[in-house]
């Protein structure tokens, strides 16, 4: 074991206790300090059981709420768009970041078994974003919506996708990065290397006033009632640099691969 001081952004004094070989997120150590600390919004283990997958190890930040019955599993969670899934108090921003360890078993055959694995949209005039499998099960689509006219009346999803399977594996686990920024909306696989983004001519993000949902969207959007599997979320209201994301990511594959023996 190793104690070491530490300062949380010149505000809190305290004392970090590393225990090699233990699991703290299941020994009451309810809260998880990665690489990039600045914005982080959420950040959630998503294994074991329910309760602990909505807690949230973001320091200061609120715990989500179960809805539903997911389905626990040792290494992750099992959500069904609008039926189980875990409600967030995680605010949608006009930049963010968010990095998720992602898969679907399901069939992506009929509406009824395309997944949303997060988001807080309800439709394009209501502004938000998602990441989830579109009509046609060939990709994975990222959202986040914007204006397209200078008068901020007209909207657009200004969707951007990895095609599957050669930028995607939808059956197998990725570990993906959205991001969104002032400009355009990107995506990456980390575990494929593979990216996309869009850019647009647009005039400001349509943000929603909803909170994120993990495992859903919201109703009024019908598609997504499939079954995700899910690993891990995290949320950074803010677009992180490069090295900010390789660190982040380098430090989810690594839990990954220790705790559960998934490569991503």
């Amino acid at each position: 074991m190793h104690l070491r001081k530490f300062n949380l952004r010149g505000i809190i004094m305290g004392t970090a206790i590393t225990a090699k070989n233990s699991n703290a997120e299941n020994s009451g150590m309810r809260k998880f300090f990665p690489p990039v600390t600045r914005n982080l919004e959420a950040w959630h283990f998503l294994n074991t059981d329910v309760a602990k997958a909505a807690t949230n190890y973001a320091w200061g930040k609120p715990d989500a709420v179960v809805v539903g019955a997911p389905l626990e599993f040792s290494d992750y969670i099992q959500f069904k768009g609008l039926a189980n899934y875990l409600q967030t108090e995680v605010a949608e921003s006009a930049t963010q970041t968010v990095f998720s360890v992602i898969r679907t078993k399901d069939t992506r055959i009929g509406l009824d078994h395309l997944p949303a694995f997060y988001g807080n949209y309800r439709s394009a005039s209501n502004g938000g974003s998602y990441l989830a499998i579109p009509a046609g099960a060939a990709s994975l689509t990222k959202v986040a919506c914007r204006f397209t006219d200078m008068g901020q009346t007209a909207v657009t999803s200004s969707p951007v996708s990895l095609g599957a399977p050669a930028a995607v594996n939808l059956g197998e686990w990725s570990l993906v990065v959205d991001i969104t920024k002032a400009g355009f909306n990107a995506i990456q696989n980390a575990t494929m290397s593979t990216s996309a983004e869009r850019t647009d001519t647009t005039y400001g993000r349509k943000v929603s006033s909803e909170p994120y949902r993990i495992g859903s969207i919201y109703e009024a959007s019908s598609l997504w009632k499939g079954t995700a599997d899910m690993a891990m979320w995290a949320h950074y209201s803010t677009e992180l640099t490069t090295s900010e994301i390789a660190a982040v990511v380098a430090r989810i594959r690594a839990y990954m691969i220790r705790r559960f023996g998934i490569i991503v």
